[in-house]
């Protein structure tokens, strides 16, 4: 295979894996910012 195959071949998935990577941060720090999110009522218990 030529090198800029086996490139595009390669970054396709790594760019993929990133971009979901940065959603699943994204969501993760919406709702735990939330003052009264429910997951943090259950430390207090």
């Amino acid at each position: 295979m030529s090198m800029p195959k086996v490139l595009a071949t390669l970054v396709v998935p790594t760019v993929f894996s990133s971009l979901l990577m940065v959603i699943y941060n994204l969501a993760d720090t919406w709702f735990i910012g939330f003052p009264n999110a429910p997951i943090l009522m259950f430390k207090k218990l």
